[in-house]
């Protein structure tokens, strides 16, 4: 009787593994999952300065993926190994979103990636007033006319189109006061009644920059907007950090605000002698 028990338990135990063997092989995928699109670029945020005829932009993505972008600007091309593929875009004078799509075994995966113009390459030639002296009557140095607010030196000077300076570009006016740079188009200008520019807001919102993988193009963001000496000498907090020209003898104080995700969403660059 123990014999055919003995016997009747194997029997019971290799049709489980029968049944088992079976049923792996008709459903595959559970026992090796299907390979995940992978889609990147070696930036998010491409700067194009004077003398440059175009962004490089390297685009990976899982090999077999077909690279395109919607908006018909570039032709698919397949990755056909870990290099991936190389697309130059022509340089202009305005900032640029360029959309990334790639599709691999019924998977699609989007990125998008923002082609900047430098400074330099919107206006190479510095302007003969780069530096000027506002007038030193309190009419035209005051930022409010509310008598509480902070007011202006009697003499101050910048660059032009950076803070402390005077703004000489593009823009368009916006509800407030404010303006919007035409050529990039995600920069506000808070200005005082001589256009003298006393904050800067980059708007990243649609594209957050990670703080640690960005940190290069973060730093050329703070930077475009300030003197070339400017240089960092203090963060009061991880979302503050406070810089000093020398040639002006100035300071800006650079906010920055995040998202859920710890990703910067918003760069503000402010005179640090007066409240916004």
């Amino acid at each position: 009787m123990k014999k055919t028990f003995g016997w009747l338990l194997v029997a019971l135990v290799l049709t489980g593994l029968l049944f088992a063997s079976i049923n792996s092989s008709k459903h595959p995928d559970k026992n090796k999952s299907a390979e995940r699109l992978f889609l990147n670029t070696d930036k998010k945020i491409y700067h194009v300065s004077a003398g440059e005829d175009s962004a490089r932009i390297h685009v990976t993505a899982t090999t077999g993926a077909t690279i395109s972008m919607p908006n018909g600007e570039d032709e698919n091309h397949k990755i056909k190994g870990s290099n991936g593929y190389i697309f130059d875009y022509p340089a202009s004078d305005v900032t640029d979103k360029l959309t990334f799509v790639a599709k691999y075994k019924g998977q699609t995966k989007y990125i998008d990636v923002l082609v900047k113009p430098s400074a330099s390459f919107i206006s190479s030639d510095e302007s003969k007033d780069n530096q000027y002296t506002t007038a030193s009557s309190s009419s035209s140095t005051s930022f409010t006319d509310n008598a509480s607010s902070a007011t202006a030196p009697n003499h101050y000077s910048g660059s032009n189109n950076l803070v402390y300076g005077k703004l000489t570009t593009d823009v368009k006016s916006l509800p407030g006061g404010a303006f919007k740079d035409k050529s990039m188009t995600y920069v506000t200008y808070g200005v005082d009644k001589d256009k003298t520019i006393d904050v800067v807001k980059e708007n990243f919102s649609d594209l957050p920059l990670d703080p640690q993988l960005d940190s290069d193009s973060i730093d050329e963001h703070i930077h475009d907007f300030m003197e070339r000496d400017a240089a960092k000498i203090s963060s009061p907090s991880d979302n503050q950090d406070i810089y000093l020209s020398p040639s002006i003898n100035k300071k800006y104080q650079v906010d920055f605000t995040k998202n859920d995700d710890n990703n910067i969403t918003m760069i503000i660059i402010r005179r640090e002698d007066i409240n916004e």
